[in-house]
C-alpha cells in the first residue's frame, strides 16, 4: 500500500533570491565578499603586498562569515538562533521556585533547612554539592544491593 505524504515545504521548496540562495544566505555571502575585497584592497594599496598574497590573506578572514550563513543545527536553526537557544537553555537550567520536582539544596545541613543565599552562584554551587551527595548515596545503595 502506497500512501502519498506531503513534502516539507520549508525544506523542499525554499524561497530563492539569487541563483538558488535564500535571502539569509545571500546576505552572508555578500558580507563575506565585501570584507574579503576590502581587506585585499587595504593590503594591496596601503601595505604594499602583492595582490595574489593579499587574496590569500583576505580569504580566511571573510570565509567564516560566509560559512556562518550556511551553517544550520540539527534542528534547522541558523547560527544566531542556535546561540540564542543555548543562552536561554543555560539561563533557565535551574528552577528559581519550588515546583513539584524541587529537591532542597542543603549544603551539608540537615534536611528541611535550606540555606537562603543572596547570590545565584552560591546557590548553584550548593545545588551541585547536593547533587554530588545524592549520586554518592545512590552508588552506596547500589553497592549494598549488589553484595
Amino acid at each position: 500500500m502506497n500512501i502519498p505524504i506531503n513534502k516539507d515545504f520549508e525544506h523542499d521548496y525554499r524561497e530563492t533570491v539569487y541563483k538558488g540562495f535564500t535571502l539569509h544566505e545571500a546576505k552572508y555571502v555578500l558580507a563575506g565578499l565585501v570584507l574579503i575585497v576590502s581587506v585585499c584592497l587595504f593590503l594591496w594599496r596601503y601595505i604594499g603586498i602583492s595582490p595574489v598574497l593579499a587574496v590569500y590573506i583576505s580569504v580566511p578572514v571573510g570565509a567564516p562569515i560566509m560559512i556562518a550563513g550556511f551553517w544550520q543545527s540539527k534542528n534547522g536553526l541558523t547560527l544566531r538562533e542556535h546561540l540564542a537557544a543555548v543562552k536561554y537553555r543555560k539561563a533557565t537550567a535551574m528552577l528559581h521556585y519550588r515546583a513539584g520536582e524541587y529537591q532542597p539544596v542543603t549544603g551539608g545541613m540537615k534536611a528541611g533547612k535550606v540555606p537562603k543565599c543572596k547570590s545565584f552562584k552560591k546557590q548553584k554551587r550548593l545545588h551541585r554539592k547536593y547533587a554530588r551527595a545524592c549520586l554518592r548515596q545512590q552508588r552506596k545503595e547500589r553497592r549494598g544491593a549488589s553484595e
